[in-house]
């Protein structure tokens, strides 16, 4: 079978993608979760908070979406608390977040994707022959190959295409994003951020959601990773957070673009939107919005140029790029004990 393109990955970026590209190319869209049937408790499931920001909440606009009743959690809370852990201090700033079920905002994202573009999960992408143009995935256990003109990888921090393509792992730290889902019996009336040097240099948080309290911390991978989440969690007890009996626990890997070429959008036909490309916010590690902003990129170069390539997809997303070399500069002042104590101490944009 011959297609315009193969997209590798039906997250939020894939599946944009796909929906942007499917009026004017053969588009094929493989996913790694079962996205046919309903979502089963034990099913794999992506390691996320599941938090629209102002920013993302702005490109779902841009793309004419409103979010499906399913999609919204409950409660919606509109502040968030703020505490250093190691300095104990406790501040409350009001805030603008949409809180999701991130499995079902993936999957009505996959279900909104037109017909006309072939839609295969459960498959894993295996290996690319630039040569003819050739990729081979595995589904329900035989291999699949079919031939491309263009690939994108949208498979996430430990892309598959990045890998098998030999492109540059983008420059960036790297971080275990672990999370714990806890009972809970009253209601919470704000979102979580957590500082705490002695546990890491990123932070972290908690999040009600309709099945219990979300509670995860970012640190550097290591054997250290889940002792230094257990201090986390001790830590949180001391202001009753976190107490509930524990549902299960997630994890994975986050990219944090610390350092200049962090993000990278490919090399000549094959492209790198969402987290595949490293493009996350460095501050809040929030994706959703690079994701969206990456994808609409990617569908205008196939509006905008005569030959589509990497290069011209880097040159249209310049504001993103920008967008996250602002925010590179912008994490010592939160996450620097030296900036953020001053802050919080005096009370500015607090709510009392």
């Amino acid at each position: 079978m011959n297609y315009d393109m193969v997209i590798v990955g039906g997250g939020p970026a894939g599946s944009t993608l796909a929906r942007l590209l499917a009026p004017r190319l053969q588009v094929l869209l493989l996913e790694q979760r079962n996205m046919s049937e309903p979502y089963m408790a034990g099913d794999h499931r992506k390691a996320c908070g599941g938090l629209l920001s102002p920013h993302a909440q702005t490109e779902l606009a841009r793309l004419g979406l409103s979010l499906p009743e399913n999609v919204i959690e409950s409660p919606q809370p509109f502040a968030v608390r703020a505490i250093d852990l190691d300095a104990k201090i406790d501040r409350i700033y009001q805030r603008f977040y949409t809180n999701i079920n991130r499995e079902a905002f993936d999957r009505w994202l996959w279900d909104i994707v037109p017909d006309t573009v072939t839609k295969i999960d459960r498959a894993q992408f295996l290996d690319y022959d630039s040569t003819g143009g050739t990729v081979t995935y595995l589904h329900n256990g035989l291999k699949f190959s079919v031939t491309t003109q263009y690939l994108t990888g949208a498979d996430g921090a430990t892309s598959s295409v990045r890998k098998y393509v030999n492109l540059p792992v983008p420059r960036a730290d790297r971080y275990i994003a672990i999370q714990t889902w806890h009972e809970t019996h009253e209601p919470i009336p704000y979102y979580g951020a957590y500082f705490s040097e002695c546990v890491t240099d990123f932070y972290g948080w908690s999040i009600p959601k309709r099945e219990g309290e979300l509670i995860g911390i970012a640190v550097r991978p290591g054997p250290q990773a889940w002792n230094l989440f257990r201090m986390f969690q001790a830590q949180l007890k001391d202001y009753n957070i976190g107490t509930g009996k524990q549902i299960r626990q997630e994890g994975a890997l986050i990219i944090r673009p610390n350092h200049a070429g962090a993000v990278s959008g490919g090399y000549k036909n094959i492209f790198l939107i969402g987290e595949a490309g490293g493009w996350i916010s460095p501050s809040s590690a929030e994706g959703f919005s690079y994701a969206f902003r990456t994808a609409r990129y990617l569908a205008r170069t196939f509006e905008d140029a005569s030959t589509p390539s990497a290069e011209f997809y880097s040159q249209i997303a310049w504001k993103a790029h920008f967008n996250i070399f602002l925010r590179r500069y912008r994490s010592p002042i939160l996450f620097n004990p030296i900036f953020r104590r001053p802050i919080m101490r005096c009370k500015i944009g607090t709510l009392h």
